[in-house]
């Protein structure tokens, strides 16, 4: 049997160009909605007995683009990740993301929204919001009625 030299992975490398195609066409499509917005942050989420943490990656991110604010039991942080593009120089690959972001999280019911605060170290944002002291049970004193 005679071989034609096809590699093995040409298969694989053109199913990843059809499905590259695939989001390049409904992104530009969807201009202007999330979708062509690009990215997200990831995050965690981490909790004490104290406090709730969120950290948000913000590689590439300066902190005046950056909003976090309260809105309808939700932390909400927004942001721009401007572009880097340089006059003059023609870009031959882009893979890194760029844009307007929004993360909505939704907060705990024990979150004390007046105990929140903010700091950015390292391209990651790190919030941390109070838990409102647990009130424990307490008995209800019954009177006799008149």
């Amino acid at each position: 049997m005679r071989t034609f030299g096809r590699s093995p992975f040409s298969d694989i490398l053109a199913l990843q160009d059809q499905v590259d195609r695939l989001f390049r066409e409904t992104r530009s499509r969807h201009r202007g909605t999330a979708i062509s917005e690009g990215w997200q942050p990831v995050i965690d989420i981490a909790t004490t007995p104290e406090a709730f943490y969120v950290r948000l990656d913000m590689a590439g991110v300066a902190r005046e683009d950056i909003k976090a604010s309260v809105q309808d039991n939700a932390l909400v942080v927004r942001g721009d990740k401007g572009s880097s593009a340089r006059d003059g120089v023609r870009v031959i690959r882009s893979e890194r993301v760029f844009g307007d972001f929004t993360r909505t999280i939704p907060l705990p019911s024990d979150a004390d929204e007046n105990d929140i605060a903010a700091s950015l170290s390292r391209g990651v944002l790190e919030l941390r919001i109070g838990r409102r002291s647990a009130r424990g049970a307490r008995e209800i004193e019954i009177r006799a009625g008149e």
